[in-house]
């Protein structure tokens, strides 16, 4: 098999679509089983009623919050290779796109770093991410540095 970069760019924008089909099933288990997720792996003591309640409320709050997080990423994330397969790479939209999505990354480990005081395991989110982000940051800056060197070189004869 012959692989090519137009082959491999369609692969991403598969996996982009596979991605979000993924999240809208999970998103439907999630927010139909989220109290029984809540009752089994809650670390904080929960005895009274109303306040499992405001916990489910809560975490229902910071699932749509990542749910429009991680959308929006997928959407960046698509409209970043339709550039690079337009054979448009280092330019300003790529590096804004680029910002966005580490900000996507940046508040999604603020969430999640939230959750952690109910439920520990998060903990692995939130360093996840934050290191996304950072990944994401150093790449915007290289591709603005890329973007100023090529504006440099079509100046030049």
């Amino acid at each position: 098999m012959n692989w090519t970069q137009n082959k491999s760019i369609a692969l991403s924008k598969v996996c982009v679509f596979v991605f979000a089909i993924l999240g809208i099933l999970l998103n439907i288990y999630i927010h139909h089983d989220i109290k029984f997720i809540i009752l089994r792996r809650i670390y904080i003591p929960l005895s009274k009623e109303e306040l499992i309640g405001k916990y489910i409320i809560f975490s229902m709050i910071a699932v749509y919050i990542l749910d429009i997080l991680a959308y929006t990423a997928l959407f960046l994330l698509y409209k970043l290779l339709c550039n690079i397969h337009k054979s448009k790479v280092f330019i300003a939209e790529n590096v804004k796109y680029l910002r966005m999505l580490s900000w996507c990354c940046f508040i999604v480990s603020f969430v999640c770093f939230m959750l952690t005081f109910f439920y520990l395991p998060f903990v692995l989110l939130v360093t996840g991410s934050a290191f996304m982000a950072l990944i994401l940051r150093v790449v915007k800056n290289v591709f603005t540095e890329a973007i100023e060197i090529k504006q440099e070189n079509e100046y030049t004869i």
